[in-house]
């Protein structure tokens, strides 16, 4: 993970707590792992796999109602583009969606 990644996710996670919402601390947790996934990474090595307790994706998306239930995702990326090519796609092309991870079942 590169040093502006690390450096945004503490003030994110210093910033956004569980005092601004109702949620426990462990939903809330791993909501903000979730939201992690969801959000490419120019260092990340893609595709990878991440295992979550409850359907985010799923329910997000309208697809369930949300549950607790051990969901493996299979998470990519668009284009494979790293350095400059990432950043002005990141940029330029942000209104598109670009940026936003690929999610797949693991079994699919």
């Amino acid at each position: 993970m590169s040093f502006t990644v690390v450096f945004i996710n503490n003030i994110v996670n210093k910033t956004f707590n569980t005092q601004y919402t109702e949620l426990d601390q462990a939903l809330f947790t791993r909501l903000q792992q979730f939201q992690h996934d969801y959000v490419t990474d120019e260092s990340t090595e893609y595709p990878y796999s991440s295992q979550h307790p409850y359907n985010f994706w799923e329910f997000i998306n309208g697809l369930d109602e949300f549950r607790e239930r051990e969901t493996v995702y299979k998470i990519n990326i668009g284009e494979d583009v790293k350095g400059k090519d990432y950043y002005d796609r990141f940029y330029f092309r942000r209104r598109q969606g670009w940026g936003k991870s690929v999610f797949n079942f693991k079994n699919d």
